[in-house]
């Protein structure tokens, strides 16, 4: 909407002083310091209740979590959410070769408040600790916990933009979604072969 001209605002020729107007909406501000930067966006450019100036570092890994901050805000789609929080793989590449799929190092406190989450659930009994469990088994607890935390902020960000509800799933439903899945996958792997999977009873232990 355009703002409206004071007519009482004029210049010394008698010409009316028009308003100052928005040039570049994704402009951004930064104070660069020697030992902090402080970078400020628009205030409906972040979520509800959250600042609109944010304090950074001054080494390498700080500009890079500046640079994803900025890409990220109101949070357009869920992989810029999951990127300002640092739980998005790496992307370093040269000369057209990946070097790291390493997440980067972001300092951020729900980053880590889902780290935290994703940790608890190694002995629940819920789907997300099934999951949890194994991934851990396949690539280890650190790679899992950033994995299952980056599972957490996709739920997280789904319930906070009002695309889905929060529906907890016990592992027995996991387990049997999960096997479905596998047997779809094996059964695809076959055909690729020419061959033919067929169901076979299991014993049953003694």
């Amino acid at each position: 909407m355009a703002q409206r001209v004071d007519p009482t605002k004029r210049r010394a020729d008698g010409t009316p002083i028009e308003p100052l107007s928005i040039k570049h909406p994704n402009a951004a501000g930064i104070d660069i310091g020697g030992k902090s930067h402080y970078v400020a966006v628009p205030p409906d450019r972040v979520g509800k209740g959250e600042s609109a100036v944010c304090e950074f570092g001054t080494h390498t890994e700080d500009l890079v979590a500046i640079a994803d901050w900025l890409g990220a805000c109101r949070f357009d789609t869920v992989k810029h959410f999951c990127s300002w929080l640092g739980l998005c793989p790496g992307t370093r590449i040269s000369g057209n070769k990946r070097l790291s799929g390493a997440s980067k190092r972001i300092p951020n406190r729900v980053a880590r408040a889902l780290k935290l989450a994703a940790m608890g659930l190694s002995r629940s009994r819920c789907a997300m600790g099934a999951y949890y469990r194994r991934l851990a088994l396949r690539m280890g607890s650190p790679k899992a916990i950033t994995a299952v935390a980056h599972k957490l902020a996709r739920i997280v960000y789904a319930m906070l933009s009002g695309q889905a509800d929060y529906v907890k799933e016990d592992q027995v439903r996991h387990d049997a979604r999960y096997r479905e899945r596998a047997i779809k996958a094996l059964q695809k792997r076959a055909q690729e072969f020419g061959l033919a999977l067929s169901p076979q009873a299991v014993p049953a232990h003694a």
